[in-house]
């Protein structure tokens, strides 16, 4: 995963009023295909953000949230920072267990060192 990685919303954003009109309907899709982490992450933070997610089980890689047809660009708006916030979150997990794995690597390194060394003396 490079530093650049990132989940990120593409194609069209689509907005439906509901039925009553008192409702809309926001349907994203978000690319590449997120990891668990990333997924846990992005809902608890929309529903901090109280984002009424609709759609995720079935399609991981599209979104559909509810919001009142006037509070439609603040809601993409508060989905957007989920997703920047669950971007930041998977980076900064994938790295601290990057940075375990290396020195796991190093410390097993050194202990075959030190083996070697024993049966060299």
């Amino acid at each position: 995963m490079s530093e650049e990685w990132g989940i990120s919303r593409v194609g069209k954003l689509e907005v439906e009023v509901g039925e009553t009109l008192q409702e809309a309907i926001i349907r994203l899709q978000i690319l590449p295909l997120p990891p668990v982490a990333w997924t846990d992450c992005f809902l608890q933070t929309v529903r901090g953000h109280q984002v009424t997610i609709t759609g995720t089980e079935t399609h991981p890689d599209k979104i559909e949230a509810v919001a009142r047809p006037a509070e439609v660009e603040d809601v993409v708006g508060r989905i957007d920072s989920a997703i920047e916030n669950a971007n930041a979150y998977v980076k900064k997990v994938v790295h601290s267990r990057r940075q375990a794995a290396g020195r796991d690597v190093k410390s097993a390194e050194a202990d075959e060192r030190q083996k070697l060394q024993a049966e060299l003396d």
